[in-house]
């Protein structure tokens, strides 16, 4: 893989990760602000959906990061950054009470 190919998947994997943290921040603040309960199963759907998409995407990280060469370069940045967003969102064991 050229580093063309490589900074352009890491630049996909990092889009992939804000959108996936800004929805679940998204929905943890409306959530409880909602009393539709059509509405509320769809958010928790969607949530559950996000955090499976989330964990899907550490192998794709993981694989980056040990092709790197470099101790310090953006795959290890993006490493950082999922990481720093998985405790984010994980903090919980879920948003939503059982």
């Amino acid at each position: 893989m050229n580093l063309i190919q490589s900074e352009s998947i890491v630049d996909l994997v990092n889009r992939r990760i804000e959108k996936i943290a800004y929805r679940i921040r998204f929905i943890e603040g409306i959530y409880y602000q909602i009393s539709n309960k059509i509405l509320k199963e769809r958010l928790f759907s969607e949530f559950e959906n996000l955090k499976i998409n989330f964990r899907e995407i550490k192998n794709i990280i993981l694989i980056l990061e040990n092709s790197s060469k470099e101790h310090i370069g953006i795959s290890k940045l993006l490493v950082e950054k999922y990481y720093r967003f998985e405790k984010e969102i994980f903090k919980y064991n879920s948003l939503f009470p059982a």
